[in-house]
């Protein structure tokens, strides 16, 4: 889990992308899927400060179906899509 899906524009905005957690476990469930992280003491001091609130997941779907196929990875954000 990164901050504001930083890892995908690392490369063309040349800052840095630093992880906010680690995600170590996943369920998919009837509501949807739900993970644990384990995160870093930087974001858990900004997610106690309520200056996060979504996690933003970057995935591929299949096109036919819309089921979400792999998840690549997340973003703690504010405006999640």
């Amino acid at each position: 889990v990164d901050y504001e899906h930083q890892t995908d524009y690392a490369r063309a905005n040349g800052q840095p992308a630093p992880a906010a957690g680690w995600i170590d476990q996943l369920a998919v469930r009837d509501d949807g899927i739900w993970g644990r992280v384990e995160w870093t003491a930087k974001a858990r001091a900004m997610l106690s400060a309520r200056e996060y609130r979504y996690i933003s997941p970057t995935f591929t779907a299949d096109k036919e179906t819309c089921e979400v196929r792999v998840i690549l990875r997340a973003a703690l954000t504010n405006a999640p899509a």
